[in-house]
């Protein structure tokens, strides 16, 4: 097996950012595997727009939840690099971010299975971010808004387990990869995870079934630097990111949030 770092990615509908999520990584990863599974707006042709010999990219038709689960496990299956990661279509990395994944990867002992990283959570708009506090990810000492992208591929009979969206990544005793807390490594920067904004320009009832989180966040300070891809130039059928709450949203999320801090103090 190689060295190297193999991107892992399965989409429907996501073409608000995901031209801003393949960009920030392409050239930091040997190859992208793209698996589509039935958008209706524009994220395929924004893909294919990409244009890159490491892009392996792929069209099914709609998938139930155990396809999906199959079809990341085809994806590891085709890896031939020592590590892979996992890049959601909501996911937006910054290049020191990045760069030090690659270069963890290329030093790490084979008793390193997993990095561990931290994301700052936009909600509401990518002008605002939801408070360290709502973070509840737990992996060994580390609590928080944090997620294991990055995987060592050559664990011993590593394979994918359970349904989507709770699947996971075990090894051949069936234990979960992530359970490992002394194989784990946490790395300071992470990526700008944008999973609580609208991912599609359909309307919502055409777009792929999610959650909207209604929640007034913290407002970015204007020194924030935003992951690097952000500022690039991009075609002109690809959504502009900075786009702010309209008034409805505003207004829902002002009545619900200091519900949601309440509970957060006591659970």
């Amino acid at each position: 097996m190689k060295s190297g770092i193999t991107a892992h990615t399965v989409v429907k509908n996501e073409d608000r950012f995901i031209w801003f999520a393949i960009n920030s990584v392409l050239n930091f990863v040997d190859q992208l595997i793209i698996y589509d599974t039935g958008s209706q707006d524009q994220t395929v042709k924004i893909i294919k727009s990409i244009s890159s010999p490491k892009i392996i990219f792929q069209q099914f038709g709609n998938q139930t939840a155990d396809q999906i689960t199959f079809l990341r496990q085809q994806q590891l299956t085709r890896t031939k690099t020592s590590w892979f990661l996992i890049l959601d279509g909501d996911e937006v990395w910054w290049q020191k971010s990045i760069k030090q994944i690659r270069q963890t990867t290329k030093t790490a002992h084979k008793n390193l299975w997993g990095i561990i990283t931290p994301t700052i959570n936009s909600i509401g708009d990518i002008f605002h971010y939801q408070d360290e506090s709502a973070g509840r990810y737990k992996f060994g000492n580390h609590t928080g808004h944090l997620a294991v992208r990055v995987i060592r591929r050559d664990i011993p009979g590593i394979h994918l387990k359970n349904t989507y969206p709770l699947e996971g990544y075990y090894d051949a005793t069936n234990t979960l990869v992530t359970d490992y807390a002394n194989k784990l490594i946490f790395q300071q920067s992470g990526y700008l995870h944008l999973t609580n904004l609208s991912r599609s320009t359909l309307p919502k009832d055409k777009a792929i079934s999610r959650i909207f989180k209604y929640e007034l966040g913290n407002k970015f300070s204007k020194h924030f630097e935003y992951p690097e891809v952000l500022s690039k130039k991009y075609p002109s059928f690809v959504p502009n990111p900075f786009v702010k709450m309209n008034q409805t949203t505003y207004l829902k999320a002002a009545l619900i949030t200091p519900l949601k801090k309440l509970k957060r103090m006591y659970t």
